[in-house]
């Protein structure tokens, strides 16, 4: 009873940070960045994680140790994780007015995470990721406030998988 009520109180705290505008913001910048190859632009969220944390390469055991950001572009595994990736945030930012579903699923993704080592800084990194391509796609259109709103949005994603990171780790049956 409990649990569940202070989840639901807490993603609506979160939910409420974000403004009409800052809706607005989300919808039109994605709109935008998957206007082209949403893929390409999704790689270059995930080379911004790996270059600062190259680690962070390590996590996924169908990338070998030796390849390159050229390399990986055409490894298709990789190419479909970055795809589910940017599928995860086309669904939130799609469903922003309605995000709890959402959310309750990034806690069990984050849950499933700790089984491939990941920690909550490497989530936070993907958030300075998401910056980062948008801002290259964007160009100018990457304004301060478009940022602010990115920066807000997923925030509340983020907080989502590192609660479930927080969780008893799962196991695979």
């Amino acid at each position: 009873m409990g649990c569940g009520g202070s989840k639901t109180k807490n993603h609506k705290h979160l939910i409420s940070l974000l403004t009409e505008d800052d809706k607005h913001n989300l919808q039109h910048s994605w709109r935008h960045f998957t206007s082209q190859d949403v893929v390409e632009g999704g790689m270059d969220i995930f080379f911004y994680i790996f270059k600062k944390h190259p680690e962070v390469k390590e996590l996924f055991h169908f990338v070998g140790n030796g390849e390159t950001s050229e390399s990986l572009k055409s490894n298709h595994r990789f190419r479909s994780h970055v795809g589910l990736f940017c599928e995860t945030i086309r669904i939130a930012v799609e469903e922003i007015r309605d995000l709890e579903d959402i959310l309750i699923f990034l806690r069990d993704l984050g849950n499933k995470h700790n089984l491939y080592g990941a920690t909550p800084k490497y989530i936070e990194t993907a958030g300075e990721g998401i910056n980062h391509a948008l801002r290259k796609r964007l160009g100018k259109k990457f304004t301060s406030e478009v940022e602010s709103s990115w920066n807000k949005f997923y925030k509340i994603l983020a907080a989502s998988m590192i609660k479930g990171m927080q969780e008893d780790k799962v196991t695979i049956s």
